[in-house]
């Protein structure tokens, strides 16, 4: 039976002893190498890797319902028991396949928005690198679509991942849409909370939609169609003249 992943018994130092240290020197005053990762930190990464890679393979072929954590843990070469250190059930584990891609893709995004601008060419540039990574993931963003009818189930591993991407999302999202009401772009009557909602529902339509045009889901067609429909949902908000 392997041994579950336990935390550092050692707490954070806090007060002065937080105080960042010196870096420690060998003789001769040159600084010393980070030390090499244990064994079993190693170990412990490798079956993360396979267990990922296993998890993408199998929801890929046999689609979410298809797939089962026991053929996950046996393509992984790891036991049973072992894939639950990593994921509560098997909608972790999809969580697991696109957590990573998902971290690094809303990461451009904030990027991508620093720009000022009109407001539909700020939510392109934001959703731009989504559609992006499933130009080429397009199977992975079908499986994605398919936990958004799941029901919350609580807290796992993995979904606290997707629960803080969540609240970024929103977060930023709102933000621009309180700029363009200060900037008299919208209506002062706009909620950007709501309008926030309305346009990440749109968003997910459309991306259904392009998705399922895989195995060539083309770039400017989903742009194209993203603005044409980020457009009319904004023309609703303009202020009336």
């Amino acid at each position: 039976m392997p041994s579950r992943i336990m935390a550092s018994p050692l707490a954070a130092p806090s007060g002065p002893a937080a105080k960042k240290r010196p870096t420690a020197k060998a003789p001769g005053g040159k600084p010393q190498a980070p030390k090499p990762i244990g064994l079993r930190e190693r170990h412990k990464q490798d079956k993360l890797h396979r267990i990922k890679t296993a998890a993408r393979s199998v929801f890929i072929s046999k689609g979410y319902d298809g797939a089962t954590t026991r053929e996950i843990a046996q393509l992984a070469d790891v036991s049973h028991a072992t894939v639950f250190l990593y994921a509560q059930d098997k909608r972790d584990l999809l969580f697991l396949v696109f957590n990573e891609d998902m971290d690094d893709v809303l990461a451009k995004s904030s990027a991508a928005v620093k720009k000022p601008g009109p407001l539909v060419d700020r939510l392109l540039r934001w959703y731009e690198p989504f559609l992006r990574f499933f130009s080429t993931e397009a199977p992975i963003g079908l499986l994605k679509m398919h936990d958004r009818g799941n029901v919350d189930i609580g807290p796992t591993p993995q979904s606290v991942s997707v629960e803080r991407r969540k609240e970024i999302v929103q977060r930023e999202l709102s933000g621009l849409f309180e700029a363009a009401v200060r900037s008299g772009e919208l209506a002062s009557t706009v909620d950007p909370i709501l309008a926030t909602r309305v346009v990440r529902s749109v968003f997910y339509g459309e991306l259904d939609l392009w998705m399922r045009s895989y195995p060539h889901p083309s770039m400017a067609r989903g742009l194209h169609d993203l603005r044409a429909a980020l457009t009319l949902i904004i023309s609703g908000m303009l202020p009336r003249q």
